[in-house]
């Protein structure tokens, strides 16, 4: 059974990934083997939540996940212009000036955890479910929403943890699979 993972975003999910197999499993039936996948890619999608989702709130989170510079960033920290821009602004209300976050209501949504996976014979997929509608507003330089350019990233290191976690869960039941079988004559 050989299998690739792939991350994918979507407007109605924070992060989507869906692993591709071929290849029977011997012992396992198509809704055992799909209970197993679905399982070990919600096992995936809850540590992702668990370990990454808050990063994307930080400062440092928008630099290592490639955020546009917001109005006011480029400007300084002092001046007419900085405090008339969305940063600024920012600064005088809430005292603060990390991303994806103005009055804390997004990040608190983002809090929930809600991941679903489905799992068919041949592809199985993960959602990651964001509830912070705010984060549906377009991202600074266009090309889709916060939510898909921002909240949504996924660099290469969370996907290779994500990929892990599946294997070892994979492993992990498919250790538990006999190959018993009974026929009645």
């Amino acid at each position: 059974m050989g299998g690739m993972i792939g991350s994918s975003h979507g407007s109605k999910g924070l992060v989507g990934f869906m692993v591709k197999y071929s290849g029977a499993v011997p012992g396992a039936c198509k809704r055992h083997l799909n209970d197993i996948k679905r399982d070990s890619f919600i096992a995936a999608g809850e540590e992702w939540h668990d370990d990454s989702s808050a990063g994307h709130f930080t400062n440092a989170g928008a630099q290592k996940y490639g955020y546009a510079k917001r109005q006011g960033e480029q400007a300084g920290t002092s001046g007419g212009r900085f405090w008339n821009s969305y940063t600024g602004q920012k600064k005088k209300k809430f005292g603060h000036t990390r991303p994806l976050r103005w009055s804390g209501d997004s990040e608190d949504l983002a809090r929930i955890r809600d991941v679903r996976a489905t799992s068919t014979r041949k592809k199985t997929n993960c959602k990651i479910m964001c509830h912070a509608k705010a984060l549906n507003f377009p991202a600074p330089g266009g090309g889709g929403s916060m939510l898909q350019m921002e909240y949504g990233v996924v660099i290469a290191a969370e996907r290779q943890k994500m990929g892990g976690t599946i294997d070892r869960k994979m492993t992990y039941y498919f250790g538990g699979i006999t190959d018993e079988r009974t026929k009645k004559i």
